[in-house]
């Protein structure tokens, strides 16, 4: 198995996040490879930063930055394809508690998996759990519970 990234959706830097993977504030980037993971960076979700069109009860939780004011009003593909060119342009795999069918959809597409994990899984675990086995035969949606994953 070569060389993977995988991003792993987060608020705290050190667990899953809760909800949509567009809105958690950051991706902590893994490179899994020959058994091992290594976080190689963590970057920062502009998305997170702006209210979800799609969900009107959200609301910036302060000031948008006015280099991201285009992004507050961006959903369904157009969102998601901005989010993976910014953001997420080399990862194979998402880690996430949680996504729309229309993202799914969407990174399918660009031949990304998404793996979905319970909300406060610790990262590293996941991780860990996903180094011990061919993430390339993870179908491209699967769910992740206690060291296994299903499709």
């Amino acid at each position: 198995m070569g060389k993977l990234l995988v991003a792993v959706a987060s608020d705290d830097k050190k667990s899953v996040g809760w909800g949509h993977f567009a809105h958690n504030s950051y991706y902590l980037i893994a490179e899994v490879s020959d058994g091992s993971y290594k976080i190689v960076e963590v970057r920062k979700n502009p998305f997170s930063m702006v209210p979800d069109p799609d969900d009107p009860s959200s609301g910036p939780h302060q000031e948008i930055p006015r280099e991201l004011e285009e992004l507050a009003h961006m959903h369904g593909i157009e969102k998601y394809s901005t989010l993976k060119n910014m953001v997420l342009n080399d990862v194979g795999i998402i880690v996430a508690s949680g996504g729309c069918a229309t993202s799914i959809a969407y990174f399918s597409s660009e031949g990304v998996k998404i793996v979905f994990a319970p909300a406060g899984a610790p990262a590293e675990k996941v991780l860990q759990d996903l180094a011990k086995i061919d993430p390339e035969s993870l179908p491209p949606l699967s769910q992740y519970d206690e060291g296994r994953f299903e499709g």
